[in-house]
């Protein structure tokens, strides 16, 4: 049998991911990487040039989501 921690319930993550996906937006994120702020805006980001300030709306943050897996595993070094 393999453990399971659940350290937050339903509720508090979503809405723990809601004012992430908020925070994303405003503020926003500084991406000091050119190359990534070129793929951001690419993907539907909004990019200040002046402060490399970009603004990632949720569906932009969803898409990129998606897209990873959904559980992982960790090991130690014995496995």
């Amino acid at each position: 049998m393999k453990p399971h921690i659940e350290l937050l319930d339903g509720d508090l993550i979503e809405r723990v991911i809601g004012e992430a996906f908020e925070l994303m937006v405003d503020p926003g994120i500084k991406v000091s990487s050119e190359e990534a702020r070129t793929l951001l805006a690419d993907a539907g980001a909004k990019v200040d040039p002046g402060s490399d300030i970009v603004a990632i709306p949720e569906e932009v943050a969803r898409r990129a989501m998606s897209s990873v897996p959904a559980e992982f595993y960790l090991y130690d070094r014995f496995g």
